[in-house]
């Protein structure tokens, strides 16, 4: 659409997103700034941590305790979707997002196929609050539904980057024992064990 419309960025957006009013002026001022770069992402906040852009260690994402807006190295971080602004040919020259991965992981197989085109990225002198899905209320049903496809997209992901195997296990795991917890059943273990 962005491509028939003759528009040259993308700003991706969830509907859980909070942003502050000033975030549009912030955006515009950045990128008039940077105009030679094609990646702009916010600093993703869920609760007082933050989520994105994160580290990569050991093939698995670490949490950063503060980060510098700026240029940063594309190579040492991984970013989720919500807010990256990207100019649409970045989008198309990293192959956009794969179908295989219809929701869980498709932003972080698709900056994974971005670093290997792009240097750098630009962060965002602004801040995005972010509502992570397993956080949303569900019946105990419908969140096993939602955790298969999780765990569908997460044997899809460690297929394709065996180096976060060790990473993915480990969140997908601790994921069941949560939601174990939560709902009063070891199904959800049980689904776990299923993928191991």
């Amino acid at each position: 659409v962005a491509l028939d419309l003759g528009k040259k960025w993308l700003w991706l957006l969830d509907q859980d997103d909070e942003f502050h009013i000033q975030s549009t002026g912030v955006y515009q001022a950045t990128i008039g700034e940077n105009p030679k770069e094609s990646i702009f992402a916010p600093i993703i906040y869920n609760k007082q941590s933050i989520v994105s852009p994160f580290r990569i260690r050991f093939g698995g994402g670490w949490q950063l305790q503060n980060i510098n807006p700026g240029i940063h190295p594309l190579s040492q971080y991984l970013l989720i979707n919500t807010g990256l602004f990207i100019s649409v040919d970045a989008f198309q020259e990293a192959g956009g997002y794969e179908n295989e991965f219809p929701l869980d992981f498709s932003d972080l197989d698709f900056v994974h196929r971005l670093r290997k085109k792009y240097q750098q990225f630009v962060v965002v002198s602004t801040s995005v609050h972010h509502s992570f899905s397993i956080n949303i209320p569900l019946s105990r049903e419908k969140r096993l539904i939602r955790y298969q496809t999780y765990l569908k997209a997460a044997r899809l992901f460690r297929k394709k980057y065996p180096r976060a195997i060790p990473s993915i296990l480990f969140r997908s795991f601790l994921m069941s024992v949560k939601l174990s917890m939560r709902h009063y059943s070891l199904q959800f273990i049980k689904e776990f064990m299923k993928t191991t």
